[in-house]
């Protein structure tokens, strides 16, 4: 699958979650010899964050950071790379949009949808688990291209059919494997603190059974 959105010459933009062992899925496809780039999020503590860079830099994978990247990224997609996103992180409401997430409300990153969308890249999703009697082994899967769909004449509306598609894969992955989601972040600030935020009147419901 990945091949075959890399033959198609647009770039790809690759989509995953915290989940198994996730560093290796990132690590392989750089390893592979193909132009990989990850966007990170910064880690405060420095040495964790030196350690981190090394180990990435050292498969081959050029970081990026999330802030101030996106002529970066389109110039990444121009150049027929992939860039790999992970899509459950929480984002602030200038980098994201409410959407349901595993039956929450959860800010999700519209980074991917927006570029597909302005660059014609390719859209793919894969996650990585380990085996369940041997947790050394890791099984590496990555999803059919992700065809984008425009049911709506608003832009805004386009990205969030999209960004809800791609939400309710990752759902899938973890509903499989829920034991090996790693999140050490509060996900569902949304769910949380719902006022504030933009929430579309079709997951209403989910402030009412918050509060219920």
């Amino acid at each position: 699958h990945l091949e075959e959105a890399l033959a198609r010459g647009k770039g790809v933009l690759f989509v995953t979650a915290h989940m198994g062992s996730y560093e290796l899925l990132t690590g392989c496809i750089a390893l592979a010899n193909i132009p990989t780039y990850v966007v990170y999020r910064d880690i405060s503590m420095k040495s964790g964050a030196e350690f981190w860079m090394r180990a990435r830099t050292g498969m081959g994978l050029r970081p990026l950071p999330p802030r101030k990247a996106r002529a970066q990224i389109v110039e990444a997609l121009e150049q027929g790379s992939v860039v790999i996103l992970a899509s459950d992180q929480h984002m602030p409401p200038h980098r994201g949009i409410v959407c349901e997430f595993l039956g929450q409300l959860a800010s999700t990153m519209t980074a991917t949808a927006r570029f597909a969308l302005d660059t014609g890249a390719t859209v793919v999703l894969g996650h990585t688990y380990r085996d369940s009697e041997d947790p050394t082994k890791s099984t590496l899967q990555i999803e059919p291209v992700l065809e984008l769909e425009c049911p709506h004449e608003s832009p805004d509306q386009n990205i969030r059919h999209n960004t809800e598609r791609i939400n309710q894969i990752m759902e899938g992955w973890i509903r499989q494997h829920p034991d090996q989601w790693l999140w050490h972040h509060r996900r569902f600030k949304v769910q949380d603190a719902p006022d504030g935020w933009d929430i579309p009147g079709h997951l209403e419901h989910l402030i009412q059974a918050r509060s219920s």
